[in-house]
């Protein structure tokens, strides 16, 4: 039988787990829808934007290159307000993360690539975020943009996490353990001005740098509002205190134990095989997993649908989805 994949990432395994035809659209058929969603479109822009602060550069300059390179597309239809959000959430976040530097966040690497070999022989790829070292310790970063913050369980569950902490030491590369940096996938909200010119009293989700400058911009005395500036004030960043009430960014340090990266390099290996092994050859009987999840997490229902209905596939793919390298991620300068 032929080897589809004879290279494996994270994201492959993660597709076939969830569902094998997700993954025969992406890695055997190698194709992407030609528009993506919002949480798609946002992620994206936030991960250049930190790439270029933490690769040492100007995350403006980022950000206007990111809007010129769109401005050849129906801009507002294509890109919403994904620019605007971005830039006011990566000010915000800036401001909370502004002690990194004087407490020992010092960035080695962005974008590192992490290709080493299955018990078989066989290839792993894998990029993360960033490598930083704290107090001579070196940690993987990874950035998350979600809508919620995840579980507990959740985050002992990841499978990812473990994966890139086996492929750094195969690299030569002592890790501690992982950093999971998260980012709500919203901006602090700007709070409404009275006809009166006082600050409504709805409650909102906003933070300090956001409520200060609409304070200062309207010129509203701050007086009656210095205990909510004083309260989300004391919610940025530092060193060894946790602030899992914080609205928008949350970081959560995990170290690994050896035998846990083990067991886990064990069983995405048998994952692996069984994704190599399996037939995509007989469309048809190439399982579909159906759930809720079907709506946001996977970019193929509508191919999906067709397939299953027995409709004009051809539109639909020449319509909706493009040819694109599953490996492009790895492959790419950018």
């Amino acid at each position: 039988m032929v080897n589809y994949l004879p290279i494996t990432t994270h994201s492959m395994l993660a597709s076939f787990s969830r569902c094998p035809r997700q993954a025969m659209y992406a890695y055997v058929d190698q194709i992407q829808p030609i528009t993506i969603s919002r949480p798609l479109k946002m992620g994206t822009w936030f991960h250049y934007l930190l790439e270029s602060h933490y690769g040492g550069n100007d995350w403006r300059e980022k950000h206007q290159e990111l809007i010129e390179r769109h401005e050849e597309l129906f801009f507002e239809e294509q890109m919403g307000d994904v620019p605007v959000v971005c830039e006011r959430l990566m000010r915000s976040y800036l401001w909370h993360y502004q002690l990194e530097k004087k407490y020992g966040w010092k960035v080695i690497a962005v974008e590192l690539e992490l290709k080493t070999t299955w018990p078989d022989g066989t290839e792993y790829w894998g990029k993360i975020d960033a490598l930083v070292e704290i107090n001579g310790k070196l940690w993987i970063v990874d950035h998350k943009l979600r809508s919620q913050f995840p579980t507990h369980l959740q985050r002992l569950l990841d499978h990812a996490s473990l994966l890139y902490i086996w492929a750094a030491h195969r690299n030569g590369i002592k890790v501690e353990g992982f950093i999971w940096n998260y980012v709500r996938m919203k901006a602090p909200t700007i709070p409404q001005i009275n006809k009166d010119g006082t600050l409504s009293k709805r409650k909102i989700e906003t933070d300090y740098p956001t409520l200060h400058n609409t304070i200062k911009e309207n010129k509203i005395e701050p007086h009656p509002y210095e205990l909510d500036l004083r309260r989300l004030r004391a919610m940025h960043w530092r060193p060894g205190k946790d602030m899992p009430e914080h609205p928008f960014f949350r970081r959560v340090v995990f170290d690994k134990d050896p035998d846990t990266v083990a067991r886990i390099v064990k069983s995405m290996h048998r994952t692996k095989k069984n994704m190599q092994a399996y037939d995509f050859s007989d469309r048809d009987t190439v399982a579909r997993v159906v759930d809720n999840s079907c709506d946001y997490r996977c970019s193929y229902p509508l191919i999906c649908s067709t397939e299953l209905f027995g409709g004009n596939t051809e539109q639909v793919l020449r319509l909706n989805y493009r040819k694109a390298d599953p490996f492009g991620y790895y492959n790419s300068n950018q």
